[in-house]
């Protein structure tokens, strides 16, 4: 059965990036925190669309295994890399083909085209007996 057919997708989390501290009116703060906390949160956003939608995937932690991450990191398109460094989790990809990273995901969320984004075949709503 092909991906599309079976409505699944896989889904990667990454490495985090380490920033500099910031020094502020609080002292040293690791904004390393900060940085885990907002990728955490699409992270989040991704695996609850496709669990409210019943979209099989499979979540990877790449920061686990360096061989996933190398795949991960080429798989991506050269052209959605960004200029400086490795791209952020998350990254999306239904087999072999990738589909985009977060803010991707999010622009096809809000013109409701997911299912084409992530290369599935739209459900079809079903109605409800009488």
């Amino acid at each position: 059965m092909s991906w599309a057919q079976s409505n699944s997708c896989d889904y990667l989390a990454g490495p985090l990036p380490v920033p500099e501290r910031n020094e502020g009116e609080y002292g040293s703060v690791p904004l390393h925190l900060l940085y885990v906390e907002k990728i955490k949160k699409k992270q989040q956003d991704v695996v609850r669309f496709l669990e409210a939608n019943k979209i099989e995937f499979e979540e990877v932690d790449i920061t686990m295994s360096e061989e996933q991450r190398q795949w991960m990191y080429k798989n991506i398109p050269p052209e959605k890399k960004p200029a400086q460094g490795n791209p952020l989790p998350p990254q999306i990809f239904n087999g072999d083909r990738y589909c985009g990273d977060y803010d991707s995901f999010f622009e096809a969320k809000e013109s409701n085209t997911v299912y084409s984004f992530l290369g599935l075949k739209p459900r079809l709503a079903s109605k409800a007996e009488p």
